[in-house]
């Protein structure tokens, strides 16, 4: 397969060269394209920024599609061999899992789900999720406790369009795949941060989800 040449390489180099773009907006692109998979009955199952490149115009493209597989199939453990190291920091804690009858956990909607909200914070931060874990070993044992990565510093407590971001990452990250919001939501959701701001038509958007209880914290600020 012969790709267009991303002048800007990958996602995690292009924050590292530009560092004052708007990462709201490099979230909404890259969960627009993660939604369209999933409509489209596709799994990615390697998201992370060194998988997401750049074009001239700053579009962000999703790439390493032979990765991607029909949703519901079963794909085995792949370890990519570029420059951004494995992929445990992204991955679902059920697919770390060791299964009784030793099969390969199958990588699902869900699981992008996760990895899709470990890579925005990835694009908030410019850091590696569970960054203030040197060695994969330690993210492995914050995973058996079901510890969430630490709030950045980059998403205040105090701004409401932050609260929203922080409150929708670990929604992505609940330890039941099923809880999940999916991809759909997630775009619509910062989508709505990015452009509306916060305003009464991001509002009617998790209305219409129909799950306000989901983001508690959020939520709250509204009273």
């Amino acid at each position: 397969m012969v790709s267009p040449w991303m002048e800007h390489g990958n996602l995690a180099e292009y924050i590292r060269e530009y560092p004052g773009v708007d990462r709201y907006e490099l979230c909404a692109q890259v969960t627009r394209g993660v939604s369209y998979l999933h409509m489209a009955q596709l799994v990615h199952g390697d998201l992370k920024a060194y998988n997401l490149l750049v074009s001239s115009d700053g579009t962000v493209k999703i790439s390493d599609f032979d990765r991607s597989i029909l949703s519901g199939c079963s794909l085995g453990f792949t370890e990519t061999n570029n420059t951004g190291g494995g992929t445990l920091r992204w991955m679902a804690p059920e697919l770390l899992l060791h299964q009784e009858d030793d099969t390969v956990p199958s990588k699902s909607t869900e699981s992008d789900v996760y990895a899709l909200g470990m890579t925005m914070l990835e694009i908030i931060t410019g850091r590696v999720p569970y960054a203030e874990f040197r060695f994969d070993p330690a993210v492995i044992r914050a995973l058996d406790r079901n510890q969430l990565p630490k709030r950045p510093q980059e998403l205040s407590t105090q701004d409401v369009q932050d609260v929203w971001m922080w409150s929708l990452l670990v929604s992505c990250w609940d330890i039941d795949p099923k809880k999940r919001p999916r991809a759909s939501l997630v775009h619509n959701l910062v989508d709505g941060l990015y452009i509306s701001r916060v305003t009464e038509d991001f509002l009617f958007t998790l209305q219409e989800s129909g799950d306000l209880s989901r983001w508690p914290e959020a939520t709250a600020l509204w009273v």
